[in-house]
């Protein structure tokens, strides 16, 4: 489902409040999947992508395999929350995950050093 110009000026009007403390909403987005790869200051990224804990999580890989950014699917100390949101209650978000993490191993590199979120 697509998103009218009439919709997008709605969301930016009701969330205007919070470019006060982050910025405004960007002006154009690209949309990533895995398998795709980002350059990123002359390096070249591989993301993957799995739900679970979020929905369509992102993570990067530098290209050598030697840096991993996990964001807050991997939290030193603790473990992500997983449940049911509001936006899909009709989800299984514990399969995704369990389902995901097995597709995960696969794609990261042995050698990769793991950056994860912090608290």
């Amino acid at each position: 489902m697509d998103a009218s110009i009439d919709d997008m000026e709605g969301v930016k009007e009701g969330w205007s409040f919070l470019d006060l403390l982050y910025g405004p909403l960007p002006t154009e987005v690209t949309i990533v999947k895995s398998g795709d790869t980002l350059q990123i200051s002359g390096e070249s990224w591989s993301i993957w992508s799995g739900s679970g804990h979020s929905i369509e999580h992102l993570w990067l890989q530098n290209a050598s395999g030697d840096i991993l950014i996990s964001g807050d699917q991997i939290i030193a100390n603790i473990t992500p929350y997983v449940g049911i949101s509001y936006m899909s209650q009709e989800a299984d978000p514990l399969g995704d995950c369990l389902y995901n993490l097995n597709d995960l191993i696969k794609w990261i590199s042995a050698k990769a050093l793991a950056l994860p979120a912090l608290l």
